[in-house]
């Protein structure tokens, strides 16, 4: 902590910390992809004792562009793109950003506590999975690599927990909907983008977000049960498509200039989007047991209002894309998760699956989708030297992601990382994607980043 003082405002806290990421992309074209430099400061207040303060903020500036040009650190994911799309892509260098992180404030009571502000909530208990817990949106600015709580992006909310007997009930409300934050556009990382005519819904009270989790200890069992309704933080892509014009569009699509960009207006020349966001319902439950040498935690959740997208289908021979390129289909999602301790290493081990009932061979989603993931943690001299190993692989498509980091705690403030981010599958390309069997096309998760492995360095100076 930089400072405490006891005043008028009781004990005050400032701290907050100065980090340099540093990250190389090793494979073709090498470059220094991130230099960003961090500033991240926080502060906490306790006025009375029933009463806390918190707010957090930062900000960072990327040198890597004065080393490179853009199109080096951000090569496209698909080199095989005309030369035509390539030219004309959006580009969005990210080089400087600020935010308000949190700030809320707390108010505690014998048997309530509230936390009102902008804040992130976790439910989750599974490392990495999201089962039940669709509360706040995720940040892709860096695909799935950064931290777990850099990941999230914090909420306006209002957070009630009360406790009564052995129960504990978790109440939230969150009153403004944000969707999911894709990367910039022309971003190495970029795997979706905000999608044309796509607008939030409303900030009105009937479009708030709202949701509540009960839970309790039984016979060293921690169980819960939880409900959301909430928005899907990804909106429908609802499309117009008057069959397949791409090798032979009707005279009236060829344009007059090469633009990537061009709007289009007339599905009988390429997709017309009509972007929508749907209403989720998450009927969720959890548990956690110890058993001693292991713990073993589970999740389920039961979904309805979610939508799939569709392949480019004309089953009833009307000339137009079935279903509007998304059907809805309530779908179950479940995990299993084994965490022990062997030889001083802490091991956890994990599978999660979506099943969708009522499955459409027209849906891009398979009937099941499966993931496993591991994640190893060991410390070294006398816990200065921290070992981490995670792998995430998804087993229907053949994609890997290995995570390997080593973190050294120099002093009490200063502490230093190395690691990399390794992609392993089948990337598909431009053509063979399009040009394949729709059985054949599949949307890429990990291997949509083949060629992208990097390794990166982490300075931390914590004040």
């Amino acid at each position: 902590m930089l400072a405490e003082e006891t005043g008028l405002v009781g004990n005050l806290h400032l701290g907050g910390y100065l980090k340099n990421e540093t990250a190389l992309r090793f494979q073709e074209p090498v470059a220094f992809t991130k230099i960003r430099n961090i500033l991240f400061l926080e502060a906490s207040a306790d006025p009375r004792t029933n009463f806390h303060l918190y707010a957090s903020f930062w900000a960072w500036y990327d040198a890597a562009y004065l080393y490179a040009d853009y199109d080096t650190i951000n090569p496209p994911n698909d080199p095989n793109l005309p030369l035509p799309f390539l030219s004309q892509r959006d580009r969005e260098d990210y080089r400087y950003f600020s935010e308000l992180r949190e700030l809320y404030f707390d108010l505690l009571f014998p048997s309530l506590d509230l936390r009102v502000g902008k804040q992130i909530v976790v439910w989750e208990q599974l490392l990495g999975f999201r089962i039940i817990d669709e509360i706040n949106p995720l940040d892709f600015r860096e695909f799935v690599l950064p931290d777990l709580i850099d990941f999230r992006i914090p909420l306006w909310t209002v957070k009630a927990d009360y406790y009564f007997s052995q129960y504990q009930l978790e109440m939230l409300w969150i009153p403004f909907f944000e969707p999911h934050r894709p990367a910039p556009p022309g971003s190495e990382w970029e795997l979706f983008q905000r999608l044309p005519g796509q607008e939030e819904p409303p900030k009105t009270l009937d479009n708030s977000e709202y949701g509540a989790r009960l839970s309790r200890t039984f016979g060293g069992i921690d169980l819960a049960v939880s409900y959301l309704n909430v928005w899907d933080p990804f909106p429908t892509p609802f499309r117009e498509y008057t069959g397949f014009r791409f090798f032979a569009p009707p005279s009236k699509c060829l344009p007059t200039e090469v633009r990537f960009d061009q709007p289009v207006t007339d599905p009988d020349c390429g997709p017309v989007f009509h972007p929508r966001f749907n209403r989720m319902h998450i009927f969720g439950a959890s548990a956690v047991l110890n058993m001693g040498s292991y713990i073993l935690k589970g999740e389920a959740a039961y979904i309805t209002g979610k939508y799939f997208g569709t392949r480019l289908a004309d089953r009833d021979g009307d000339g137009l894309l079935d279903h509007g390129g998304a059907l809805e289909r309530n779908h179950i999602r479940w995990g299993v998760e084994v965490d022990t301790i062997l030889k001083g290493a802490d091991l956890s081990f994990a599978v999660s699956q979506w099943i969708v009932l009522g499955w459409d061979e027209v849906l891009f989603q398979d009937n099941y989708d499966t993931f496993l993931s591991f994640f190893g943690q060991k410390s070294f001299r006398s816990a200065s030297v921290k070992a981490q190993f995670f792998i995430l692989y998804l087993i229907n498509n053949g994609e890997l992601l290995v995570k390997p980091k080593v973190s050294y705690q120099i002093s009490e403030q200063f502490q230093v990382a190395v690691g990399a981010d390794i992609f392993y599958g089948k990337k598909e390309t431009f053509l063979p994607d399009i040009a394949a069997p729709a059985s054949d096309r599949l949307f890429k998760f990990v291997s949509t980043f083949v060629g992208h492995d990097r390794v990166f360095v982490e300075l931390k100076y914590s004040f």
